[in-house]
């Protein structure tokens, strides 16, 4: 069975990083400079333990007032919003639109109030949305940051690392992104007041210990050999004997931030393996490694029927981090193609559509029709040709789709 999910991450890259958590050697400040070096030339870099850790410390350092408003896309993680939330902020969603994944820009104009204080952009599934409306609507206005959570759209350090005019940009490296180090964030962030506060504040949390980092790798390492469709296959099976939901349980397994204290959790430096693992990672990554998956998510998109369920088909800087589909009848889609041997699933991601404040409620029937009717297709390099056709004529022959 092919898994929902490929680690973006090579065997050889999980053993250094196991020699990584013995190496003493290792200096935080010198990789920290590396990273930064490595990923502008402008003095605006800055690492993190995560894109949640950056968030949540630019919202410390802002001291915006209770009731101030924080405009995201319809779409984002739940910890996202609870660290909104927890700085007593209220949260403005706006809807994306479906074929494009764009950011509907009338109803973020119609969003911005006197209380609007930061504007959240969220670029989803791999694909990535046109910056420059959006930052026109928001330069218009004084006073509103602009952020981009690049989390799922990383394309190697040649490619997109946020728009120029864009207050501050965050890219993950958890464990299930692209390019990934098993955690760490990359941020630019254009102000150098801003940016010298942000370190200042990241800098004086406590450091994750190196055995932490170890055991998260040798996790990853199990969860690597499990990725390979034959022990994948017999794994599921097992788990279903044993009466466990293996979803449940595999989604469990890859969560990095577990617990009810969020902020103490994301509240800590990256050790340094992590740096180092995350530096080895950034430096030989290239827009060629995501060559078979864009093949994949091509090929995918042309033989599919119905182009309209596909949301993002029309954006052409797309590189299909994730691949879902709308469905009219997921469930039974599901489980199709499960008993075909793909592994599609409802609930691939941690991803929710943002719940507004109920005075500042907007239209998010896009965001909501994408959480609720989407089937994440195992679209991805290493699934021979033959296979995704198959997958291809599973779909077509499905209900129709859910648009």
């Amino acid at each position: 069975m092919y898994p929902r999910k490929n680690l973006d991450i090579a065997i050889n890259d999980l053993a250094a990083a196991l020699l990584y958590c013995i190496d003493y050697r290792l200096d935080r400040t010198r990789l920290s400079r590396h990273l930064e070096q490595l990923w502008s030339h402008r003095d605006d870099a800055l690492v993190a333990l995560s894109v949640r850790s950056a968030f949540d410390a630019l919202l410390t350092i802002l001291k915006l007032p209770s009731g101030a408003e924080v405009i995201m896309s319809g779409i984002n993680i739940p910890d996202m919003t609870e660290i909104v939330l927890r700085h007593h902020l209220k949260v403005v969603p706006v809807d994306l639109i479906l074929n494009t994944l764009q950011v509907d820009s009338d109803q973020l104009i119609e969003a911005i109030s006197p209380k609007t204080r930061v504007v959240v952009v969220a670029h989803l599934f791999g694909s990535l949305m046109d910056m420059e409306a959006i930052i026109r609507i928001v330069e218009a206005h004084e006073n509103i940051l602009l952020v981009e959570d690049c989390a799922q759209a990383f394309a190697g350090c040649s490619g997109y690392l946020g728009a120029d005019r864009t207050d501050v940009s965050m890219f993950s490296f958890g464990a299930i992104k692209t390019a990934t180090a098993l955690g760490g964030a990359m941020l630019r962030i254009r102000s150098a007041d801003l940016h010298a506060a942000m370190r200042k504040r990241l800098a004086s949390y406590p450091q994750h210990r190196r055995s932490y980092f170890f055991k998260r790798v040798m996790k990853y390492i199990a969860l690597k050999v499990l990725s390979y469709p034959r022990v994948y296959g017999v794994a599921v099976g097992l788990l279903k004997m044993l009466g466990i939901d293996y979803g449940v349980f595999i989604v469990s397994l890859a969560r990095t931030f577990k617990g009810r204290d969020l902020l103490n959790l994301i509240r800590m430096q990256p050790s340094a393996p992590l740096l180092a693992l995350l530096l080895r990672r950034l430096k030989s990554y290239n827009r060629s490694d995501l060559d078979g998956r864009l093949s994949a998510g091509n090929y995918v998109v042309k033989g599919l029927d119905d182009r309209s369920a596909i949301p993002g088909a029309d954006n052409l800087s797309h590189t299909f981090w994730l691949f879902p589909l709308l469905s009219s009848h997921p469930g039974q889609l599901i489980a199709s193609l499960r008993r075909s041997g793909f592994d599609a699933t409802s609930d691939s991601t941690q991803l929710h559509c943002v719940s507004p404040d109920r005075d500042r409620a907007k239209s998010t029937g896009t965001s909501r029709k994408i959480i609720d009717t989407a089937v994440y297709l195992p679209v991805y390099g290493s699934i021979p040709t033959r296979d995704l056709a198959r997958m291809v004529s599973i779909v077509n022959a499905s209900a129709p789709a859910a648009v």
